[in-house]
């Protein structure tokens, strides 16, 4: 019959759509043109155009300043900045944030990436 789908995707067949905050194409680190202004969860561009997506993998590197929300903070949205060590998420995309270590140890997904210091 429909292959042991249920629901309303199943009608319609083939694969679920992908996530509509996530970049289709994570390959490179996107530039967000859709976000508006005074939206907590992002930051500046290293040239200082463009907001740079805290969901793609590509636009963190160790060494990137950012601030993240810890899993405790998750509920008040509390921020830590520090600065990346490790990235923990293996995938090119996460609708949450990437998961990083930061130098001090802390770990938390995330939340902005701040323009690098000159």
């Amino acid at each position: 019959m429909d292959g042991g789908r249920r629901g309303p995707r199943a009608l319609l067949g083939g694969p679920y759509p992908p996530h509509s905050g996530a970049p289709k194409n994570a390959t490179e680190c996107q530039k967000r043109s859709d976000v508006k202004p005074g939206v907590r969860a992002v930051g500046g561009a290293p040239d200082g155009l463009g907001i740079l997506d805290y969901r793609t993998r590509s636009c963190i590197k160790p060494g990137t300043s950012v601030r993240v929300v810890q899993k405790q903070d998750q509920p008040t949205g509390k921020l830590t900045e520090g600065i990346v060590r490790d990235i923990l998420t293996n995938s090119p995309t996460h609708p949450h944030g990437i998961k990083v270590r930061l130098t001090g140890g802390i770990v938390g997904r995330v939340k902005e990436i701040l323009p690098p210091l000159k």
